[in-house]
């Protein structure tokens, strides 16, 4: 039986993912976020998540001037992601602890 908490969780949080492969190149995955309306990908291989993008890094990558047409997403991409499964949630402080812990 789940608890008020993750209840709420399951309410605010958008839990459908966009994902994509890591040899995907960036201007495909560019294109793929603006026609699913997305912001952000998770970048998954084997069903692990190896990464993510933005929209923010993507401004960022064409404000550089890099030739991007051909690079792929794992280049690119950050590694650095933070995972918290809904599982391992018990309460609100639980998540503002590991959030601030990784600020």
């Amino acid at each position: 039986m789940a608890n008020s908490f993750t209840s709420t969780l399951d309410r605010v949080i958008d839990f459908s993912l966009v994902t994509v492969t890591p040899d995907r190149l960036v201007k495909d995955v560019i294109a793929y976020m603006s026609q699913v309306g997305v912001n952000q990908v998770l970048v998954v291989e084997a069903q692990r998540l190896v990464g993510f993008f933005t929209e923010q890094a993507a401004l960022q990558l064409l404000a550089s001037g890099s030739n991007y047409e051909l690079l792929a997403i794992d280049k690119v991409m950050q590694k650095d992601a933070i995972v918290l499964l809904n599982t391992e949630v018990s309460d609100l402080n639980a998540v503002l602890h590991l959030f601030l812990a990784h600020q």
